[in-house]
């Protein structure tokens, strides 16, 4: 009996272990300000959650956002309660893929596979930013995993439920796994199911719809949000030219969570030929193969023809992509002798030094390097304003740190340049406002000549325009003028 326990519950320590590691790898990284335009949503959602004011954005995502009102009431900072839950998320998808990896193949392959999936280089960095896309990792692992071994559907629905709440994208990205962990029951259960996701879904929708002012107010809301998506990147919209670009991002976006791993997709290709070929026709492996093409497929589908809006978008798939890596390393060496297992532990461990080594070295926006350089230039550019200018001196003009001034200075006066806009228009300087501060640098090519540089701590720069009262700031022809 002692054995059966200790084989039994040997899984839950892993995944344990494996969580606990995770988590720990990434507190020393954590970002201290708001990293994103969405950050500065999600942490204004927390002093008042509203999605027709993008606090946060539609569709409101009412589960994280309460999960982080939660933390905060613990550690006191909007930024650290976010960015703490998606630490907490990114540790549970790495346990949830070693559980699905060890029951759809092995624990062998189920281990690597989250091993890579915690030294992914952008999952590893958004786990340490106020985003929520860990989760979608999180949530597509846990219900792949409960749809091949769930009672009956039951917990799939349930877990399909739950996502819902924290990702409403879940809902479609994630339905046709759903459908299949409903595989098998008759009328009644699977009835039975489907109401209980509805059921589910009211937990969240209920309260979202009353704190959005009513259901009429948050459906204009989601349908202007969705239909500017749509409009913009759809095939549908804008023809092949919309699908070159859409599959071009999800390669990048593929690539950038890859890195070092990319390596291993030609023999995870090779893998997938051999097994469709060979062993299709016995059924397990048939299930096997489907369960992983209607994780991967109506996802990847969905961003070539519809949108990816960012690089976090593939984590929904990443956990199957990180199972196929592994499996593929594994299957060569099932009889071979154990000299064979030193390379594959030797490759495995070479791919997660590279990884790593990239996350911490890397100077790009998406690694270790760029949290701490945003961190640095938003800190800084927040202390010069606070201590140079009062409260209606001065006009802030920001482009993608608009709500971060929103959050962080909400007693100034600020204005949004879209840098996207082909339209006219005009600002007038606050009644007492002398200077103009450009917040983000992507500005500083509008006004080219007029401003002063100023120097910050880091080296970063600020550019100051002076004014008087008054004055007008005129935007047209991609250049800002000012009228005195």
């Amino acid at each position: 009996m002692a054995e059966i326990t200790t084989k039994a519950t040997r899984p839950i320590y892993m995944a344990a272990i494996l969580l606990v590691v995770t988590v720990l790898a990434r507190l020393p990284f954590r970002s201290e300000m708001l990293y994103h335009w969405d950050s500065a949503n999600f942490a204004l959602a927390l002093i008042r959650f509203d999605p027709t004011q993008h606090q946060p954005q539609p569709p409101g995502y009412l589960f994280y956002v309460a999960g982080a009102w939660l933390l905060q009431r613990v550690v006191g900072d909007a930024n650290q309660a976010l960015v703490l839950e998606g630490i907490l998320f990114s540790g549970l998808a790495v346990a949830a893929t070693y559980l699905v990896g060890r029951k759809l193949f092995d624990g062998t392959v189920g281990a690597i596979a989250a091993l890579l999936l915690a030294t992914s280089v952008t999952y590893w960095t958004y786990a340490d930013i106020a985003f929520p896309y860990v989760a979608l990792a999180c949530f597509s692992a846990t219900l792949g995993w409960a749809a091949w071994t769930g009672k009956r559907g039951f917990l799939a629905t349930a877990v399909y439920a739950v996502a819902g709440g924290f990702r409403q994208d879940l809902l479609l990205f994630l339905a046709p796994l759903w459908l299949y962990s409903l595989r098998g029951l008759d009328r009644r259960r699977a009835a039975l199911c489907i109401l209980l996701a509805a059921l589910g879904a009211l937990n969240w929708a209920v309260p979202t719809l009353y704190l959005s002012g009513g259901a009429r107010a948050y459906i204009v809301a989601l349908t202007a949000q969705s239909g500017a998506v749509a409009g913009q990147f759809s095939v549908a919209s804008h023809g092949l030219s919309a699908l070159a670009n859409n599959v071009g991002d999800l390669a990048r976006y593929v690539w950038y969570a890859l890195y070092a791993q990319a390596a291993l997709l030609i023999p995870a290709l090779i893998w997938l030929a051999i097994e469709r070929r060979l062993r299709l026709g016995q059924p397990e492996n048939r299930h096997r193969l489907l369960l992983l093409g209607l994780w991967v497929a109506p996802v990847l589908l969905f961003y070539a023809f519809i949108h990816i809006g960012d690089a976090g978008y593939v984590f929904t798939f990443l956990p199957a992509v990180e199972l196929v890596l592994a499996a593929a390393l594994v299957w060569p060496l099932r009889a071979a002798p154990r000299a064979a297992s030193l390379v594959l532990a030797a490759v495995v461990i070479l791919v997660m030094g590279l990884n790593t080594g990239i996350f911490l070295f890397h100077d790009r926006q998406l690694t270790a390097l760029g949290i701490r350089e945003q961190d640095t230039r938003l800190r800084e550019t927040i202390s010069f304003v606070q201590e140079n200018y009062p409260a209606g001196s001065v006009l802030l003009l920001a482009s993608s740190s608009y709500r971060h001034m929103a959050y962080y200075l909400p007693e100034y006066s600020a204005y949004w340049i879209n840098r996207d806009s082909t339209q006219s228009f005009g600002i007038q300087l606050p009644a007492s406002a002398t200077a103009v501060v450009l917040v983000d640098d992507d500005l500083s090519s509008l006004m080219a000549g007029q401003t002063q540089e100023i120097s910050l701590p880091s080296g970063n720069t600020l550019q100051i325009l002076q004014g008087r009262p008054g004055s007008w700031l005129t935007f047209g022809g991609q250049r800002i003028s000012l009228e005195q």
